[in-house]
């Protein structure tokens, strides 16, 4: 019998015949051309490697072996890195990005593709984005220009004391290289990431088991979105037709299915598994987003680019962060969503003046988020906000009764709408330490005197102070105290609830009180032993900074607390900020 017509051919006309997309995951491929089914399904770009290649590259296997032999070991390193990741129960959720996508792109993705998610950053923080072709700017809220403070602080000690010991070096360098592409060049073409249809959409039911895990967690923490709503925007035809369907609509869904991707309870799927179907949707929200007409903007459209913003807070694409956000609040502005429909007569039902009104409260709580981590002007000041808070009612007892009293819940319930209340609450403190203790991050001089800064910081204390007091049982702050003594096993929903304000509050205080060590950091040590310096701005001094370090101690210890119960905390990425800035 001859071997030659049989098994051998076989088996090589299977290998070549699956794309290298289904030939890395080691999925079942059925060879279709242009595109297979299982690429065109999940929305990845459909290659097949061309046989002559195959052929040149086993000629040259005597050359290629020692580096087959070095990306084994790389390969088998990355498999026990991630293993152990998944054995400790990395939290599931986009900060992951930066690390976990990084490795699976480099066995998938070439080089130059894996650059567009790189930030450059210099010794100096001076940070050149991607898809930026200059550096950003860090004004004074943000813990870059703190850190250079601390700096500039440290090298005037060393220089006054005289010591033959060197001093520090200097770590900046000439400003980072730009990133090669655009990233913008990139979601436009769709190549690189993987994408060509954009419009896709899974089946309905499939669709709506990822609603329900969005709403369960990150729409829960941000309750702008109603579920009836998102259910309608389902009912859409398949396949899309994209010079037909509502864009907007299109966008939160991906969007939706992102955050969901990411959070998925399953079990049986990996980190990296989860974080690849999260961006497969996110690369099509970013596309459609891109697509949409700046003029046509609707309340739609802005919840959806508040969508995309909060999930690009935690992946490496920062400045994307900005001008996304940015891109948000313009068009709440655009329609007008700070009006009051209730006093304005706009003729809304109380469901729809709430998702309005919640709306504008995100986006202003993102605005003093931007505004806090890097440091620049906010789009809304604080006079803006002269508007009904949002209601402690779920949307879908306003959606079910016409009257607002018969949906308020039991006082005794703590909801994801009445986390949200407190947040718009502590945002607006926020938004007063940011225009009177660091001049609207306009980094204006010469400062206020010492005297006036004080008293801001009495006051702007006294607020939160009363804040504090008036949160809900079941709401009170977490310290390092007393965090100790609760059961972190319990995962309850208030439980989470209760580690995200404490998380919030704690920062907002460090922020309040570092701006008097910002002063002691500037000052020099003949202002401090002066007349102008009473017993009593000593006392004041001192008391201002022991609540700072408090705070970041507190900050440090919650999060410690909860590593091994990262569902307490899901939105991971804040954590992380808090976390650096309370070490800072």
């Amino acid at each position: 019998m001859s071997f030659e017509g049989d098994t051998p051919p076989t088996k090589r006309k299977r290998t070549t015949h699956a794309c290298d997309s289904c030939r890395q995951r080691k999925s079942r491929c059925n060879g279709a051309r242009p595109m297979c089914d299982v690429c065109m399904g999940m929305g990845f770009e459909c290659h097949y490697q061309d046989p002559a290649k195959r052929r040149a590259s086993a000629a040259n296997t005597n050359y290629s072996s020692p580096l087959e032999g070095r990306l084994e070991v790389m390969e088998t390193l990355v498999r026990e890195l991630l293993s152990k990741s998944n054995q400790r129960q990395v939290p599931e959720t986009p900060w992951t990005d930066s690390v976990s996508i990084a490795e699976m792109q480099m066995l998938e993705a070439p080089t130059s593709e894996m650059r567009l998610y790189t930030d450059s950053v210099d010794g100096m923080c001076a940070i050149t984005f991607a898809g930026e072709s200059v550096s950003g700017y860090f004004g004074p809220t943000s813990s870059s220009a703190f850190f250079s403070k601390i700096i500039h602080a440290t090298r005037e000690i060393h220089s006054a004391v005289g010591s033959h010991a060197r001093p520090a070096p200097v770590i900046s360098k000439p400003p980072s290289p730009p990133a090669e592409e655009m990233l913008g060049d990139q979601v436009e073409g769709l190549g690189g990431n993987g994408l060509r249809n954009p419009f896709f959409l899974p089946p309905s039911q499939d669709v709506m088991r990822l609603v329900e895990t969005f709403f369960a967690h990150t729409g829960r923490l941000f309750p702008y979105l109603h579920l009836g709503a998102i259910i309608e925007f389902n009912n859409v035809p398949r396949p899309a037709d994209p010079n037909r369907v509502n864009r907007a609509r299109l966008c939160i869904l991906n969007m939706i299915m992102a955050f969901a991707s990411i959070h998925s309870p399953s079990k049986s799927s990996s980190i990296v598994d989860k974080l690849s179907r999260g961006n497969v949707f996110f690369y099509r929200a970013l596309y459609i987003l891109r697509s949409m007409q700046p003029t046509d903007v609707t309340l739609e459209s802005v919840q959806a680019t508040l969508l995309v913003a909060q999930y690009v807070q935690g992946t490496q694409r920062s400045a994307q962060t900005w001008s996304i956000a940015s891109s948000a609040i313009y068009g709440a502005l655009q329609i007008g969503l700070w009006r009051q429909p209730t006093v304005e007569g706009l003729g809304m039902s109380p469901l729809e003046a709430e998702v309005r009104k919640r709306t504008w409260w995100m986006c202003y709580m993102i605005d003093k988020m931007c505004s806090m981590t890097f440091g620049r002007p906010p789009i809304i000041p604080n006079s803006y906000m002269d508007c009904e808070l949002p209601l402690d009612v779920p949307l879908e007892s306003l959606a079910i009764n016409a009257e607002r009293k018969t949906a308020k819940r039991p006082a005794s319930t703590i909801s994801g709408a009445r986390l949200f209340l407190e947040t718009s609450k502590l945002n607006t403190i926020l938004g007063q330490v940011i225009e009177k203790l660091y001049g609207g991050n306009l980094d204006r001089s010469p400062s206020p005197r010492l005297s006036q800064q004080l008293q801001d910081v009495l006051g702007i204390d006294q607020q939160l102070a009363e804040w504090k007091c008036g949160l809900p049982a079941g709401l009170e702050i977490l310290k390092g105290t007393n965090i100790i003594d609760i059961d972190l096993h319990s995962s309850s929903e208030s439980l989470r609830f209760r580690v995200v304000m404490s998380l919030r509050y704690h920062s907002l205080t460090t922020l309040l009180h570092r701006k008097v060590l910002e002063w002691l950091l500037e000052c020099s040590g003949s202002t401090m032993s002066g007349p102008g310096i009473t017993d009593f701005l000593h006392t004041v001094i001192n008391g201002s900074i022991d609540m700072c370090i408090n705070s970041a101690r507190d900050t440090i210890s919650v999060i410690s607390s909860i590593l091994d119960h990262h569902i307490l905390l899901p939105i991971w990425w804040y954590s992380v900020y808090y976390g650096i800035k309370a070490v800072i």
